[in-house]
């Protein structure tokens, strides 16, 4: 499974670096008519007025304007200042625009709050332009998701003035008419490729929810509808194509709605796919109160405005997206399926995630290759994680079937015990004799282990029999869940009793499997204040036949001589019979 994906993710990659190289090839074509798109990065001037109070338009001397407000030159190149809610203003030269048909200015991050362009012409400071995210979009000069202002002839210098509650990301370019037309057909397929592959993979995944009615398809569902949606803000395609008319409301406060609810959503998904309540409870319960923050982030984003959640909405994304991989790797550790496809895929997502999130900080400059890590990021992480749904869903079919084989042979023998819902005493005779002439005609050996819950009339006395029957009762559903070959059956003996069939198992099979189930039931911390320990335990005898010249009854008997060996020796501990062993042990921990 993994090769195919490995090879789909490459041709992927492929297709957007070829496009790429060949949109890179007509921009830098000398005989194309367009001249190439001039970047500005050390061209320009600038300096942050923090009080907001800042007027240079009312001087209009330009040696004067630069000294009285300290515009210093942009030397380092920088085009990233971070969340930074200071008024910028940016003083342009036109004497560094290397051609006259580069006509048009590009502020390329579609984001920015308010902007306005002022140009000097006749010693006077002329508002041009007010436009900006949060202003309505018929302001822009250009019908486009990026901001392109026609520059005019007889124009010195432009001043910009930018002031937004989200990064300031400033980059800044020239740029003709004909190239802005092949940017935006690029853009146009780039983009296309990427939101169309979120929502196939979304209606993909509806569909699939809508046979199997499984919970994690339905919060992978809900959290790529998220990841469209804040995509759809995030590149500016939502405001230019579906929400012009609410354009101030929706991208004051989309982003920490979108961000809140798919990580609340994505981590609801985790829990689920990872099967975290019964493989890391404590990591099931961490999650649960990670959800419950990102939920509030979202509910949050409808009223307060974005400079107040904007950094814990930069923020909780890369927290939780950490826990998520470290949940992964214990996955990993505890053999659950589809845990590598879960860290590849969430390790891509977080790696584009910090890039693009570092660019927002400032740390990174903008940059083609950090402006889309996190698109690059989600691809990858949406294709893998679908892969995961598949193994869980498989994962879930094979639960479900050995369940439903084991509910038909039970309803077979029609013999359950209604307490536990393990087969009963009865059960166990018909079982046990079955196994043991099956095993003595095919020459294996049988092993069968007699488990005590140890001082259990104390904890009926100290704890009452309803408390007492659902401790048997989830005696009951660890020892089960020990049990990983279809072949190994449990029974309640009766009482506090149980007992194991382990076929084709030999002696040191059988102490494997003691350990784990003692191990499991201690560090399962059930409270028990009449035993030594403080806790429930078991105590295990063990009996192994290769000979079968006594019969199943024989060594019944010497499962239970065994079992009351062990009880003997102080509980909490295995104790092996065989016709050639003779031990006695605590159980260790199962290190497996």
């Amino acid at each position: 499974m993994l090769y195919p994906l490995i090879r789909l993710g490459l041709m992927y990659i492929m297709l957007v670096f070829g496009i790429h190289a060949a949109h890179a090839s007509l921009s830098e074509n000398p005989h194309s008519p367009a001249p190439p798109k001039q970047v500005l990065d050390k061209d320009w001037l600038y300096f942050a007025d923090q009080s907001g109070e800042a007027a240079p338009t009312q001087i209009t001397n330009i040696k004067a304007l630069i000294e009285l407000y300290g515009f210093r030159q942009n030397s380092a190149g920088k085009n990233n200042f971070g969340y930074d809610r200071s008024v910028f203003w940016i003083l342009l030269p036109m004497e560094v625009r290397q051609s006259e048909d580069n006509n048009y200015l590009e502020l390329n991050y579609p984001l920015l709050d308010d902007i306005r362009l002022y140009a000097l012409s006749n010693h006077k400071w002329n508002l041009q332009y007010h436009t900006g995210d949060k202003k309505p979009f018929h302001s822009r000069p250009v019908d486009h998701r990026l901001y392109y202002f026609p520059l005019e002839t007889g124009v010195s210098h432009y001043l910009l003035r930018i002031q937004t509650d989200g990064a300031a990301n400033i980059l800044l370019s020239f740029i003709s008419e004909p190239s802005i037309l092949k940017s935006t057909t690029f853009d146009h397929l780039i983009y296309g490729l990427f939101l169309g592959a979120l929502g196939i993979m979304c209606f993909y995944n509806l569909f699939v929810f809508s046979f199997t009615r499984e919970r994690p398809y339905l919060f992978y569902v809900i959290t790529l509808c998220f990841i469209f949606l804040y995509q759809l803000a995030m590149t500016g395609f939502g405001y230019q194509f579906l929400w012009q008319e609410n354009g101030e409301w929706v991208n004051e406060h989309l982003q920490p709605i979108s961000v809140g609810l798919m990580i609340g959503f994505m981590v609801l998904f985790t829990r689920e796919v990872l099967n975290l309540r019964i493989h890391q409870p404590l990591q099931y319960k961490i999650f649960g109160w990670e959800s419950k923050i990102a939920f509030s982030l979202g509910f949050a984003g409808f009223f307060l405005p974005l400079h107040s959640l904007i950094h814990i909405t930069a923020s909780i994304p890369l927290l939780v997206l950490s826990h998520i991989i470290v949940s992964g790797f214990m996955a990993l550790r505890a053999r659950v399926p589809g845990a590598p496809l879960f860290i590849a895929g969430w390790g891509a997502g977080l790696l584009g995630a910090i890039c693009y999130a570092l660019q927002q900080l400032g740390v990174l400059p903008v940059s083609p290759w950090f402006d889309h890590s996190l698109k690059v990021g989600i691809i990858i992480n949406v294709v893998f994680l679908s892969f995961v749904l598949v193994s869980h869903i498989n994962v879930l079919k094979a639960q479900k079937q050995r369940a439903q084989d084991e509910a038909n042979r039970n309803r077979r023998i029609a013999l359950h015990d209604a307490l536990t819902g393990v087969p009963n005493r009865r059960a166990f005779d018909q079982h046990f004799g079955k196994e043991y002439r099956r095993a003595r005609r095919e020459k294996e050996r049988v092993s069968l282990l007699m488990i005590d819950v140890d001082h259990f009339k104390l904890y009926n006395d100290t704890y009452g029999h309803g408390r007492g029957d659902d401790a048997l009762t989830r005696v009951a559903m660890i020892l089960r869940s020990c049990l990983s070959r279809p072949t190994d059956s449990l029974f309640r003996y009766g009482g506090e009793e149980f007992s194991v069939v382990l076929a084709d198992t030999d002696v040191d099979g059988a102490k494997h499997i003691a350990d784990r189930l003692i191990s499991t039931i201690r560090d399962s911390n059930m409270p028990h204040k009449g035993s030594p320990l403080g806790k429930l335990t078991v105590s295990i005898g063990i009996a192994c036949d290769s000979e079968y010249s006594d019969g199943p009854f024989h060594l019944l008997e010497r499962a239970d001589q065994a079992l009351y060996a062990a009880k003997a020796a102080g509980r909490d501990r295995y104790h092996v019979e065989t016709s050639q062993v003779v031990m006695l042990q605590p159980a260790q921990k199962d290190t497996r």
